[in-house]
């Protein structure tokens, strides 16, 4: 009896948590971001992880006590809107505004999704997003096909005219960021131009820039 009366407890809670009292006309609280990973040939042994896109994603919930009650809205929530007294101030001043859908948030979030797995070697992913409402809430899902990836086969610095440059940065004489035979992406291209830049930098070239590269 204690437990079915401590769930329609949690139940009315949860309920009185996403309450209508602040939200216009068309206005939903965000309740949940699903991710979907399509686990495709081009993503096989990834190394993207579900948790590293939800810390990119430009929209979050409420944050929830527990994992379950958003208490900090159900205290915002207490508050009346229409009120500006000392009460209903530091109501809505200790609890946390409802986080509505945005749909410009959203196409953004999409775009921000799909540099990431860009940046992290995945070309041309597709990013898609569905809203599913229930009363005053909605849910947005982001379903993630990963594009294709490419190994590295071979790195050389023959283009390099200045034999002096050449044998302080031929990856025999130190060690690279670019490694044969491992996934290509930006964010390793970028590291070996900060890692040459600093290497000539530190044997005489001190104005040369990775820009130049």
């Amino acid at each position: 009896m204690k437990k079915i009366i401590t769930l329609i407890i949690v139940s009315l809670l949860l309920n009185s948590c996403y309450s209508s009292r602040h939200l216009q006309e068309s206005e939903y609280i965000l309740k949940n971001n699903i991710i979907t990973i399509e686990n495709n040939q081009n993503f096989k042994d990834n190394k993207i992880s579900k948790s590293e896109i939800k810390t990119i994603l430009k929209q979050n919930p409420n944050k929830k006590i527990l994992g379950l009650a958003p208490f900090h809205l159900w205290v915002y929530n207490i508050s009346n809107p229409n009120k500006k007294n000392w009460t209903n101030n530091y109501l809505r001043k200790i609890g946390e505004k409802p986080i509505k859908i945005d749909a410009d948030i959203i196409k953004k979030t999409q775009q921000q999704i799909k540099s990431y797995f860009e940046n992290s070697g995945f070309f041309n992913s597709s990013v898609t997003s569905q809203i599913l409402y229930k009363k005053n809430t909605a849910s947005i899902y982001y379903d993630i096909i990963p594009g294709s990836s490419y190994l590295i086969q071979n790195i050389n610095y023959d283009m390099i005219t200045d034999e002096g440059i050449y044998q302080i940065i031929n990856p025999k004489n130190r060690k690279s960021a670019l490694i044969n035979n491992t996934l290509f992406n930006y964010n390793t291209l970028n590291n070996e131009r900060i890692l040459i830049e600093k290497i000539l930098q530190n044997n005489g070239y001190y104005k040369f820039s990775k820009d130049l590269i």
